[in-house]
């Protein structure tokens, strides 16, 4: 199940869905209310608690949809998440929201991206959804989770972070492209950091963007992007032809980890 990232779609991750349908998963990908690029009903922004639950409601669909469960194995189910979509992927694997410690770090750094779409977002602001957001909303039908680049590290507790399970493969994405990319230390380095050691694989790659876990732009894209949104040509710079081989990899990596085969080619890893 593939979720994607703020203001993102169902289609941001189509290229690794082709992947692994040819590869023989079943992939279903959604559009999250209130944080897709089609959706953005204020009121569904801030019940971020939703987000883990779509996904749970996707795998109950798969697994009981007549047309699909047969070819579905029940014991064999993974998640694919990039950057708000990674935060959902943690939350599915057991990271427990930390309103006091959310509020100290925020307090420290008011100006820090998540720190500043939360407060926007006004996600946790009343009691009634501190306790959703505080809810436990992992899945245990999922085996595996690939996070691409995730926002929203130090939204979890330090302890649920450490108790995870699931295996993981994590992608941090240190290349900025116009201001675009987020703050590792803060989010991919520091969830390393509070996971057990045995149950993650992490890779750094230096020429990785935020983006490059979108789609491939076209040839034309980036002059499209700055003639009618200049605001997001960041999207398709470099994004062009580079993107194919890095989607090459990261579907390679993704592969691997739900097939249980490690990879004989690895790219860097940063510890």
């Amino acid at each position: 199940v593939l979720s994607h990232g703020m203001y993102g779609n169902a289609m941001n991750q189509s290229w690794l869905a082709a992947d692994l349908a040819a590869r023989g998963f079943v992939v279903a990908a959604l559009n999250n209310p209130g944080t897709s690029t089609w959706s953005r009903d204020p009121d569904d922004s801030r019940r971020m608690w939703e987000r883990p639950k779509d996904v749970s409601r996707v795998i109950d669909h798969l697994l009981s949809a007549a047309e699909i469960t047969a070819h579905v194995e029940a014991d064999r189910i993974y998640r694919v998440g990039h950057s708000l979509g990674g935060f959902t992927a943690v939350a599915l694997a057991g990271g427990r929201h930390d309103t006091p410690g959310f509020e100290a770090f925020c307090a420290d750094d008011p100006d820090e991206l998540v720190c500043g779409i939360f407060a926007r977002w006004h996600v946790a602001a009343t009691p009634e959804d501190r306790a959703q957001m505080e809810a436990d909303l992992s899945d245990a039908r999922i085996d595996g989770f690939a996070i691409f680049d995730l926002g929203g590290t130090r939204t979890f507790s330090g302890a649920s972070l450490a108790a995870i399970k699931a295996p993981l493969l994590i992608f941090g994405a240190p290349h900025d492209i116009d201001g675009s990319s987020l703050d590792l230390d803060v989010e991919s380095r520091a969830l390393v950091a509070a996971l057990p050691a045995d149950r993650m694989r992490y890779l750094e790659p230096e020429t990785r963007a935020h983006f490059d876990f979108l789609g491939e732009c076209r040839l034309g894209a980036l002059e499209i992007l700055k003639k009618e949104e200049p605001d997001d040509v960041f999207v398709c710079v470099e994004a062009e032809g580079e993107r194919r081989a890095e989607h090459v990899m990261i579907a390679r990596e993704v592969a691997g980890l739900f097939e249980g085969i490690r990879p004989t080619e690895k790219a860097a890893d940063v510890q």
